[in-house]
């Protein structure tokens, strides 16, 4: 255990996402719990935290989720779904989650 922070299991290997991707995992209709508010500003902050080369790991995108919720911005289980819906996308799209 940590003595700072929390550790991830997740991945910190970059991979590319479009934009259009993160609309389309975010959605409310995968995420039927989020608002349009909390539907666009996730899309935004995962977007934000991709590099200018516009790829991100698993591990910023938790690390985004987990912000969210901290500030009450999202709910514990829609955090926990949309982590499930990304590590779904990377597994299909990449053949792993790293």
């Amino acid at each position: 255990m940590p003595l700072f922070g929390f550790t991830s299991s997740m991945s910190r290997y970059q991979k590319p996402l479009k934009t259009k991707e993160i609309k389309k995992i975010v959605s409310r209709v995968s995420i039927l719990t989020l608002d349009r508010k909390e539907e666009e500003l996730v899309e935004n902050e995962i977007d934000k935290a991709r590099g200018s080369d516009g790829k991100i790991s698993l591990r910023q995108i938790e690390e985004v989720l987990r912000r969210l919720f901290s500030k009450k911005q999202i709910s514990r289980s829609d955090k926990k779904k949309l982590m499930e819906h990304f590590e779904d996308y990377f597994n299909k799209k990449f053949g792993d989650s790293t």
